[in-house]
């Protein structure tokens, strides 16, 4: 049981750093073509798609980063802070013998 595990580990984790090597080997190769097609017709073309590619990828990134801090229970928490807020302004307008959404 023991060698079975260690050879699927061994499997898995030589699978993922020979995905990751290929990966990283693309983005090196697009480095090093771009400066060698410098003076060819569709060399603004490309950049602009890198560009848009880049972007695209990091907002794409950010979006599935931030989106599991979005649950029930936060927004429940920002609408308990709205309260909250609104008690407060209500308390200070009562204090200061203010009518109500009259500012001071």
């Amino acid at each position: 049981m023991c060698v079975c595990v260690c050879v699927c580990v061994t499997v898995v984790w030589g699978s993922a750093t020979a995905a990751v090597t290929m990966i990283s080997l693309v983005g090196l190769l697009a480095v090093a073509i771009i400066p060698a097609m410098a003076h060819h017709a569709f060399y603004n073309h490309l950049l602009h798609f890198l560009v848009t590619v880049a972007i695209a990828t990091l907002t794409g990134d950010a979006l599935l980063h931030l989106l599991p801090h979005v649950s029930l229970e936060s927004i429940s928490l920002i609408r308990y802070e709205t309260k909250c807020l609104a008690t407060a302004k209500k308390l200070t307008e009562s204090q200061l013998n203010l009518p109500h959404g009259t500012k001071n």
